[in-house]
């Protein structure tokens, strides 16, 4: 699960983050939601991945090396703040 404190405005934001997803997609980790607290500035959202965490950084450096993630990196830009944990989907 990831969570960004936004800076720097929202819809750029979310533009950027909406090119990303399609990308992190291509490379087997499956958006499971994202949710926004504008009036607090933070973004969460979370993904499936098929593996162990530790196995976790390797498995994303394709993604991080593609280049259509490379031509993304101003999303950071927007982000003062994040915090990367893993959680786990709960069955209702």
């Amino acid at each position: 699960m990831r969570r960004y404190s936004i800076v720097n405005g929202w819809d750029d934001f979310l533009d950027v983050w909406r090119q990303i997803v399609p990308v992190r997609e291509q490379y087997g980790f499956r958006c499971l939601f994202a949710v926004a607290d504008r009036p607090r500035d933070m973004f969460t959202w979370a993904f499936d991945f098929d593996g162990e965490w530790a196995d976790f950084p390797a498995a994303q450096r394709g993604y991080y090396r593609d280049p259509a993630r490379v031509q993304l990196r101003k999303v950071f830009d927007h982000m003062a703040d994040y915090s990367i944990h893993p959680a786990t989907q709960l069955l209702i």
